[in-house]
């Protein structure tokens, strides 16, 4: 019996003991809390039911703006803006984008600014220094 047939058929005794509470079903290794506990990344809460609490209401993950949690979440120091992200600053934030002078983003420590050195002007993010 190979390897592969040995799992399974483990596997399976281990479900099946588990459905009618036999003597395997504390045991069976899709109860445990972690399989591997050297593994990187191993989240106890899958990425679709992780949330944040802003202003006292738990925003969800999907709600929330990718390139502002990434710098909030030291993952970047600066992003560049497109037009949706643009328009999710200014809803949330309340504040007026203009070229003159750079906006701070509440007291969340991040900065939008206009980049002019280009053809056209572009919005960027970046941590505050």
């Amino acid at each position: 019996m190979t390897l592969y047939e040995q799992s399974f058929w483990r596997q399976l005794d281990e479900f099946s003991s588990l459905q009618h509470n036999g003597p395997d079903a504390r045991n069976a290794k899709h109860d445990r809390v972690s399989v591997n506990p050297t593994n990187k990344n191993q989240h106890q809460v899958a990425g679709q039911y992780q949330y944040r609490l802003k202003n006292g209401e738990r925003v969800e993950r999907g709600e929330l703006n990718s390139k502002i949690e990434a710098i909030r979440s030291n993952q970047a120091n600066t992003k560049i803006l497109s037009p949706m992200d643009i328009q999710y600053i200014k809803k949330e934030y309340q504040i007026d984008l203009t070229d003159d002078e750079p906006k701070e983003l509440g007291n969340s420590g991040m900065v939008v600014h206009v980049d002019k050195t280009g053809i056209q002007k572009v919005y960027k993010l970046t941590k505050k220094t």
